[in-house]
């Protein structure tokens, strides 16, 4: 019976040669394994597959909304009341916590089901050789032993071991970062060689550029590099959200506030004489009134509302509370490939003796130039599915070099398909000599690293005649080009000799001829430099986390205009040397990572965390997995991999990083929506206190019965709150530094604006209570007035929350049309126990005349025009001041459009 084979015993894939590692995986190199091992193999190794995360059921979800901290304060109360008999307020309350998180239930497994319809796209084929003859199988029957066949666009199915390789190039960027294809080879490496320049190796979930191969699978799922990334990010634990931290905070502030002051109401309706159980009711009716239970529903609208924005916008949210997390962001980690860049190669410039040549196609090119270019269209190994379409929509499978150049070809006006055909013998790339060569006719044309190609030229092309390469000729090539790999370009110089008489080999490329040094970047997006200027303006500090090289990342930092100074710049080597401490010290001045490892990552984003950041991060990658899990905000390229799709909270669907700063934008605009709705609900429901406490102690009855106070709890709550969390952001919010964490819910001019606020109640409402009974003569008359003055307070007080930056009352104050509905609805509801002589009785309401209407009207009035003013004075005045600065410009430098709204 064959042995069990156990390829964690061999630590060092990369260090065996080829007929070593065969050896050691019991197989033929030439016929790969017999189908009989093979499905033993399967059987051993399990399915070639990584685990799914655990989904994130309704059970999970409701969970996680019934664990909300106002949900927990809401439970409490509808126990009580149902405990002390007031049946009515206890269902109230049921239906608005069954309500709402059936709601947030909905919303959030909607955006599960949504992401994991993105992820069943995906589909993996592998081909094998087995018992000497190809095969194409599921990836998930791929077993160590397998010899996989590799040709262009196919993805690597397992972590692998190079035996043969044709000119192979395989792009790693999802894993590695690193933008530029990696040229493969079949000889071993050192032992202590980075995973990044392990060139021996080919891993799960990368993608063949160019060339073809044979590689020996040598790990598949959960033990290849991938799966160690994964299990990396399953270990990692969601951090608690800023809102969640704050709400958290909020609810146990209310929690003991009111317990205080029911403790304090119950002791003066003692003193006063009141019967236990009396006094017992009216102190759980007034607390029960005074939880804000609209708040919980409020924040449901608001974050749904955001994310139905964001979406039309070009983003999925996945989290609920990441909407809001983003408009907390402080710090953003920015993946560079695919993320700052397009991740795509593109042919920039030729540099030609004649000078340097824009590839863009506006200015036609000189002889030589057009000459050149024609020349490195030869023998391509580039496929384009759509040959038909225009060059800009072309689906092209290839290096990632080569294509850049197919294009450059097409958009300067050429044929460059036409031209595939037209070859001879090939000489294939490899690591060695870095060049590879084409025979067409009696010439050959050689494309590889420029040094290595100069060494062995002898002329240059110039003004259509091929002049002697002098030293002074090369050193003008050679300072041109240098200073453009400074600027994170690289070079590919194109050469040309007479063809050998037997097959190419890199002896024989000698004496050649330069016709030219392509400059080619993986452009950085265009968004990007706008998107980063509108993070800084809006107090975000961004990070660019890369795999790529340290001169690589350098340019492009400059380019988009991140600092590069000292201490701003540093590579994934020199950090591993860093202690914590030091690296924390590090943290504030950094700018740019270079070649960062998935762990590197993650420490970064975990320091950052306890330094009190609230970090963002974004990638497209698998080596952005963990990262993206432990950040308060992951977020995802719609076009990455199903593990960074996985591991995020936002998905940008469009690819288009201006939704970056939307969704900040929209996320502070949930947290301002937020914060009015809870001061309009605490200071309302706190008006109903002053008014009694005040009473109370100046010894007169109490100035609202039980179903009186639970009534105007009606009027405020549902279609105002409904209205509030609908209301349009203001703008401005950009110009405002980040939340902090640890930081109150209410900044302490908001602290300022409640008290202020209580104040101004009691001092209104108290006085009223005395003027209006001694006037009447009558407690039901006065209480009726009161419930009016109070009900009315709650309408008239929700125009002055709705916006805190600028004047409420005047021109603007109608235009959100649902909280006028709102205000309609809950101003008619104040007459139900008026007017309805049945009902007369329930609530100790009476008809008022029409002087007493005027008297209830014009003290709620009273009443808001001065928490208006105090508005004016407190909040308004700190948004004014605050708002100065350079960061005014920040909506300025997004975009002149306007978000969806």
């Amino acid at each position: 019976m064959p042995t069990r084979l156990d390829t964690a015993q061999v630590p060092a894939w990369h260090a065996l040669g080829a007929a070593e590692a065969a050896q050691a995986l019991g197989v033929d190199a030439e016929r790969g394994l017999a189908h009989a091992e093979a499905e033993r193999r399967r059987g051993e190794h399990g399915p070639n597959a990584l685990p799914r995360p655990p989904r994130h059921g309704v059970g999970r979800i409701l969970y996680g909304n019934l664990s909300n901290p106002i949900a927990l304060v809401l439970i409490c109360a509808a126990a009580v009341s149902l405990a002390v008999g007031h049946v009515v307020d206890a269902a109230v309350l049921a239906v608005v916590i069954v309500l709402n998180i059936g709601f947030a239930v909905i919303q959030e497994y909607k955006a599960d089901q949504a992401i994991e319809k993105i992820l069943a796209l995906l589909d993996y084929r592998a081909r094998v050789l087995r018992d000497g003859r190809e095969h194409e199988i599921s990836s998930a029957d791929v077993v160590p032993g397998d010899l996989l066949v590799l040709k262009p666009g196919m993805k690597v199915a397992a972590d692998a071991r190079v035996i043969v390789s044709a000119e192979l190039h395989v792009g790693e960027a999802a894993l590695t970062g690193e933008s530029d294809p990696v040229a493969k080879t079949a000889d071993p490496v050192a032992a202590e060689t980075a995973m990044a320049d392990r060139v021996d190796m080919l891993y799960l979930g990368t993608t063949v550029d160019a060339g073809t191969g044979r590689a020996l699978v040598v790990a598949t799922g959960s033990r290849t590099e991938l799966g160690r990334i994964v299990a990396l990010t399953r270990a990692t634990r969601e951090p608690q959200t800023p809102l969640q931290e704050k709400l958290t905070r909020l609810a146990r502030w209310l929690t003991l506030a009111l317990l205080v002051i029911g403790a304090g109401v119950f002791a003066l309706l003692q003193y006063r004489g009141e019967p236990p159980v009396t006094a017992f009711v009216t102190v759980v009716a007034l607390i029960a009134s005074s939880v804000p239970e609209g708040l919980l529903p409020a924040i449901t609208i608001i974050l749904t509302v955001a994310m139905r924005r964001i979406l039309k916008a070009g983003s999925l949210v996945r989290r609920m509370a990441a909407v809001e997390s983003l408009g907390a962001a402080s710090v953003i980690c920015i993946d560079k490939t695919g993320t700052i860049t397009e991740g795509k190669m593109r042919a920039r410039t030729l540099l030609t003796m004649d000078g340097e040549h824009a590839l863009d196609g506006v200015v036609p090119l000189p002889p030589d130039a057009r000459d050149a270019l024609a020349a490195a269209t030869l023998g391509l190994s580039v496929t384009v599915d759509n040959p038909a379409d225009p060059h800009e929509q072309w689906r092209t499978k290839g290096s990632a070099t080569e294509t850049a150049l197919l294009l450059a070809a097409a958009r300067c006006g050429m044929d460059p398909l036409a031209r595939a055909a037209r070859i001879g013998a090939e000489l294939p790339f490899d690591s060695s000599y870095k060049f590879a060569g084409v025979v067409t006719g009696n010439r050959m044309i050689v494309r590889g690293a420029p040094d290595i190609l100069l060494a062995r030229a002898t002329h240059v092309r110039e003004e259509g005649q091929d002049v002697p390469l002098t030293d002074a000729r090369k050193a003008r090539l050679q300072g041109t080009m240098l200073a453009a790999l400074g600027a994170g370009l690289r070079g590919l110089a194109l050469c040309e000799m007479p063809a050998p008489v037997r097959a190419p080999k890199a002896d024989d490329v000698r004496g050649l001829t330069v016709l030219g040094i392509f400059l080619l970047q993986d452009p950085v997006r265009p968004e990007t430099k706008a998107m980063l200027s509108g993070a800084a303006a809006a107090g975000i500090r961004t990070i660019m986390l890369t795999g790529d090289h340290r001169v690589t990342a350098e340019a492009v930092a400059r380019e988009i205009g991140m600092p590069t100074g000292k201490n701003a710049v540093v590579d994934g080597a020199t950090l591993e040397r860093l202690s914590d401490d030091a690296l924390r010290a590090m943290l504030p001045k950094l700018s740019v990572v270079a070649r960062v490892t998935p762990a590197q990552k993650l420490r970064i984003v975990q320091l950052l965390q306890k330094m009190g950041e609230t970090v963002a991060v974004t990638g497209d990658g698998v080596n952005d997995a963990p990262a993206l899990n432990a950040a308060e905000i992951g977020i995802a390229l719609g076009s990455g991999t199903d593990v960074a799709k996985e591991s995020a909270d936002i998905v940008l669907l469009d690819d288009n990083f201006r939704t970056i700063m939307r969704s900040v934008e929209e996320g502070r605009f949930a947290f301002q929506n937020l914060r009015k709705a809870t001061v309009y609900m605490i200071a309302d429901d706190f008006a109903e206190i002053s008014l009694i406490i005040g009473a109370l102690l100046l010894g007169f009855p109490l100035p609202l019965t039980t179903p009186q106070i639970l009534w105007i709890n009606v009027v405020e709550s549902g279609f105002l709150n409904f209205g509030l969390a609908l209301e349009a952001g203001e703008e401005a919010v950009l110009r405002d530094a980040p939340r902090r964490r640890g930081r109150p819910f209410f900044s302490p001019h908001y602290q300022q604006w409640l008290a202020a606020i209580a104040i101004i109640i009691a001092l209104v409402t108290v006085p009223a209570y005395l003027i209006f009974l001694t006037w009447t003569g009558d407690l039901v008359v006065t209480r009726t007035m009161l419930l009016v003055t109070l009900s009315l307070q709650s309408v008239f007080m929700v125009f002055v929350v709705r916006k805190v930056r600028t004047p409420s009352l005047g021109r603007g104050m109608f235009t959100n049309r649902w909280l006028n509905m709102g205000a309609v609805v809950s101003s008619a509801l104040i007459g139900v126990p008026i007017f309805i002589p049945q009902l007369q009785g329930v609530f100790s309401t009476t008809p008022l005349a029409p002087v007493q209407w005027f008297a209830a009207v014009l003290t709620a009035a009273i009443a808001v025009v001065l928490i208006e003013a105090a508005k004016m004075v407190i909040v308004v005045r700190h948004h004014r001041q605050a708002g100065r600065g350079p960061s005014t410009a920040a909506r300025d430098r997004l975009d002149a459009k306007a978000p969806v709204r």
